[in-house]
């Protein structure tokens, strides 16, 4: 009877063999799968926080330009009230130093 159950053995040890092979290659497979996905998601981290970074540069870039346009807006604006006072000041100066020195007077 063990006579006859020695092939039975054999082909069961045989495939008992062949499944713990293609577990073992399919935990490798596992294993470098995991290996390639950990390196793509590092890499679209990079990529992403590299992209981050120059959007805010360019926001900053952009912000930079028009702050210094308002700036110069502001310059223009601030030296045409001056010269306008300046203006209205020289027109009336001695008009208005003749008031002071009658009300003085008086």
């Amino acid at each position: 009877m063990v006579n006859e159950m020695e092939p039975l053995i054999q082909e069961i040890i045989a495939m008992d063999k062949e499944a713990r092979q293609k577990v073992a290659e399919l935990e490798a497979q596992k294993c470098t799968d995991k290996k390639e996905m950990d390196e793509q998601k590092t890499a679209m981290e990079i990529a992403a926080q590299k992209a981050a970074e120059q959007r805010l540069a360019d926001l900053k870039k952009q912000y930079d330009q028009d702050m210094a346009a308002m700036n110069k807006e502001m310059e223009k604006r601030y030296e045409a009230s001056v010269k306008k006072l300046r203006d209205h000041f020289a027109s009336n100066k001695e008009q208005w130093l003749q008031e002071l020195v009658q009300r003085c007077i008086h």
